[in-house]
């Protein structure tokens, strides 16, 4: 499984924040939310 750095987390766990109802979200459900899809990191991204 490849390392993914903070910066390719940024912009999903603001969707992930901005899905929720008051906009805030436990870290528990960010972890499940962000392992449940898959992630675009800037080492897999065609340009």
């Amino acid at each position: 499984m490849p390392r993914i750095s903070e910066a390719d987390l940024i912009i999903p766990a603001l969707n992930a924040m901005n899905l929720s109802p008051n906009g805030t979200i436990s870290t528990t459900d960010l972890i499940n939310t962000l392992t449940s899809q898959p992630l675009k990191t800037t080492q897999n991204i065609d340009l």
